[in-house]
């Protein structure tokens, strides 16, 4: 599913919840698998765009092995605009490593 011309505005963290919860970003990405277009992430307290493949699937694709977010090529990332945000408008972490 594409994500395409939207406007996040003014993220703040949250300390009863998970804790990447304490360092929110406007737009988090797990999964290099989509096309991320002319989006507006603005004023978030830590990140724009958070870029964080995991190792494996977790929550609810947990029980699928064979799938490794961190090897998944990001489709498109084009026209995007981050600014006002309190660390990174771009933030790729820890790794990533696509097979292609």
């Amino acid at each position: 599913v594409p994500l395409v011309g939207n406007l996040g505005i003014k993220v703040t963290p949250s300390m009863a919840l998970l804790n990447t919860d304490q360092t929110p970003a406007v737009f988090w990405i797990v999964t290099g698998k989509n096309y991320i277009l002319r989006n507006h992430a603005v004023a978030s307290r830590r990140y724009g765009f958070w870029f964080r493949p995991e190792i494996s699937a977790t929550g609810t694709s947990v029980n699928t092995p064979d799938v490794h977010p961190i090897n998944i090529p990001l489709l498109e990332f084009d026209g995007n605009q981050a600014h006002s945000n309190g660390k990174y408008g771009l933030r790729v972490f820890d790794v990533y490593l696509p097979n292609e």
